[in-house]
């Protein structure tokens, strides 16, 4: 047995200008008690590349973990750097404490929606 027992297929799905364009599977196994690092490179891209990129990250189940966002552009002020830093996905830095009773409520503790 792997030493989190972490054995799951994940998929980088990577999307430009909105259009679904390639899915790489990434089949993990074992990981860290913080986790696990995985990484995936695409090869065939378009003749023009430039315009907005998206990578989801997915499970085999269709639920997004995560998603990187970058723009490739011939124009400097437009492009921007994919440096592997994984944004959240869905509601997850909406702070729920609030919306439980005796939970806290105070401005400090609100949190946005990313």
């Amino acid at each position: 047995m792997n030493k989190a027992g972490l054995s799951e297929t994940i998929y980088h799905v990577w999307h430009h200008n909105g259009d679904s364009i390639d899915m790489i599977e990434l089949a993990i196994n074992g990981g860290r008690e913080q986790g696990y690092r995985a990484w995936s490179h695409k090869q065939n891209f378009p003749d023009d590349p430039s315009g907005e990129w998206r990578i989801d990250i997915m499970t085999d189940g269709g639920q997004r973990l995560g998603l990187i966002r970058f723009t490739v552009s011939d124009d400097i002020d437009e492009a921007t750097v994919a440096d592997s830093r994984i944004q959240p996905s869905g509601l997850s830095a909406l702070n729920l404490r609030r919306f439980v009773p005796g939970g806290s409520s105070s401005e400090n503790d609100a949190s946005t929606v990313e």
